[in-house]
């Protein structure tokens, strides 16, 4: 082994020791079966939630096909209703951002749902309608309690009219 590949080899190692492995997060929204005519709710849970302090994000749908009803199921600490921004759901677009007042940090179990998207299915028989997590307008951001900002990993769900 010659001394150049000796000292990248050291300074990689010394950059992975101070930096560490970014923690990852994940959204996903459900996937749920619904009638034309009916109202249903997506859950949008989470997984590898660990001390988390803030998190925001924009939800999408097709708006043709899901009429946005409101949120409810709140299983977050101090989250509500004045965490969503919804002057654009009429165009299929709803943004989340949520702050743990306590700045403690909040884990959750894996697949938990934070809270619950609901719609009145306006679409056909045979349709889907996806859910989709997006950075537009609200970009993805999830801070932890050590204050390292976390990688996120988004996963669509969708409403299957049928």
């Amino acid at each position: 082994m010659n001394l150049r590949a000796v000292l990248l080899t050291t300074a990689l190692y010394l950059t992975a020791l101070c930096t560490g492995h970014a923690q990852e997060l994940t959204l996903e929204a459900a996937e749920v079966k619904a009638g034309p005519g009916s109202s249903t709710c997506v859950d949008i849970r989470v997984s590898d939630f660990q001390e988390i302090i803030a998190m925001q994000y924009t939800l999408t749908w097709d708006a043709g096909k899901l009429e946005y009803q409101g949120v409810e199921g709140f299983r977050l600490p101090y989250l509500g209703e004045n965490n969503f921004g919804t002057h654009r759901t009429a165009d299929g677009i709803l943004t989340f951002v949520w702050l743990d007042n306590s700045l403690r940090g909040v884990t959750l179990p894996d697949k938990s749902t934070t809270f619950q998207l609901c719609f009145e299915v306006q679409g056909e028989r045979g349709e889907e309608a996806a859910v989709r997590f997006t950075q537009q307008p609200t970009p993805f951001e999830a801070v932890n309690a050590a204050e390292q900002v976390l990688t996120i990993t988004a996963v669509k769900g969708a409403v299957l009219i049928e």
